[in-house]
């Protein structure tokens, strides 16, 4: 309980009076008015005191009289002199710039986490959106994750680190990507036998096409027949040999394309043998 001083108007604690009176035997509770004419104080209305603001703290203020009756005061004052509100807005800026990048570097990770897991998935030919073996996506989804990570990176460009407009993680519309892809030709061609069919005839002609040039070109230089002999043709460089093995071994891996349509056939080495022959001549003359 406070009490104000009626002629100094100094607010004090009952506790406080009851020490400048403490020959006299004061009564314990809530004073009536005979013990508050005896001490010269009148009785003044405790208040809550204000909360803080992030600038200005509550001081107490004295007492107000209000319709007769004394009410503890409040008043507002500031925390900070010039130059520590500088100090202040300057850290407290900064501590703000590095929770952005600290948030920023925490979403760049997870859609990392999400691409990393696409591209090894991807690599062992599972589809996209394939409720078995999750995490691989269509190209559009793919594409709008790198976009987001640059949105996100650009994130610093923002001049007021406290109104940052976060881009939004187009994993966020997983379902709507998941849609535009089971409704998309590609995928209806994957869906398709008949497609994969006419690619894989193709292959194994090509494959075929190669068969004999490689039993040949082996038998010969087992046989210590020399490159390009006139007299007993078939034994390849070694470089060209080399390519065609890699050749075969595309067409191989032809059906590990996403769907029939996209499959880029690579080109025959052996379709510019004439050139390579000529240039072979050209750097082993024979003596």
């Amino acid at each position: 309980m406070l009490y104000r001083n009626k002629t100094t108007g100094i607010i004090v604690s009952q506790q406080a009076v009851r020490t400048e009176y403490r020959n006299t035997s004061l009564p314990s509770g809530e004073w009536d008015q005979q013990t508050l004419e005896f001490v010269n104080m009148e009785y003044v209305e405790s208040t809550a005191k204000p909360l803080d603001t992030e600038y200005q703290t509550a001081q107490d203020n004295g007492a107000v009289q209000i319709d007769g009756n004394w009410v503890q005061s409040w008043v507002m004052v500031d925390k900070y002199n010039a130059e520590e509100l500088a100090n202040y807005e300057a850290v407290k800026l900064a501590a703000q710039w590095n929770t952005v990048r600290e948030d920023r570097n925490k979403k760049l990770a997870e859609v990392d986490i999400k691409l990393t897991i696409h591209r090894d998935r991807s690599l062992l030919n599972v589809l996209p959106f394939d409720e078995a073996r999750p995490g691989v996506y269509n190209k559009e989804l793919v594409e709008a994750m790198i976009q987001y990570k640059q949105e996100l990176r650009d994130v610093t460009n923002n001049t007021d680190p406290f109104n940052i407009t976060w881009p939004v993680n187009p994993l966020d519309r997983l379902d709507e990507f998941k849609r535009i892809w089971l409704s998309s030709s590609e995928y209806l061609e994957l869906l398709n036998p008949d497609l994969w069919a006419g690619v894989k005839a193709q292959r194994n002609q090509k494959l075929n096409d190669t068969d004999n040039v490689v039993r040949k070109h082996n038998e010969l230089k087992d046989l210590g027949v020399e490159v390009f002999s006139d007299t007993t043709p078939g034994v390849l460089p070694d470089d060209l040999y080399t390519e065609v093995l890699h050749y075969r071994q595309i067409l191989r891996d032809i059906t590990g394309t996403a769907t029939p349509s996209s499959v880029i056939w690579p080109i025959n080495p052996l379709d510019r043998i004439n050139t390579i022959k000529a240039d072979w001549v050209k750097s082993n003359p024979k003596v």
